[in-house]
């Protein structure tokens, strides 16, 4: 099946998270070669962060992704995020993520794709 999703050289921002470190100060970066995904992160509460996962088409994308905070906690998650097109064009990934190791909890986030001129 055709991956009518790439999140190769894009940049995302938290718009929404229920209960997680990352906000519209931060800014997720993706690599993505074939389903291989990597990134990272950095802005607001996250020091620097890192992201490992896989593309799952249609539209649906698995990470593994740890961080730094600016407290010097060290915290590392999972997620799974369903893509789509918006209205306004962009890229936007709504998330289910869940702490594995460093704090407790899960929760829901909606990240949306930067323009030139935000990331």
């Amino acid at each position: 099946m055709k991956n009518n999703f790439t999140l190769n050289h894009k940049s995302f921002k938290a718009l929404e998270n229920s209960s997680g470190l990352s906000s519209s100060q931060t800014v997720f970066t993706y690599r993505q070669k074939g389903s291989s995904i990597t990134g990272e992160y950095k802005g607001g509460e996250i020091e620097l962060g890192s992201i490992m996962g896989k593309f799952i088409p249609p539209q649906t994308v698995e990470l593994l992704f740890q961080c730094s905070t600016n407290s010097n906690e060290l915290l590392s998650g999972k997620s799974k995020g369903i893509i789509q097109k918006n209205s306004n064009g962009k890229l936007g990934i709504l998330f289910k993520w869940q702490w594995l190791s460093g704090a407790e909890g899960s929760g829901e986030s909606y990240h949306e794709e930067c323009s030139g001129n935000e990331s």
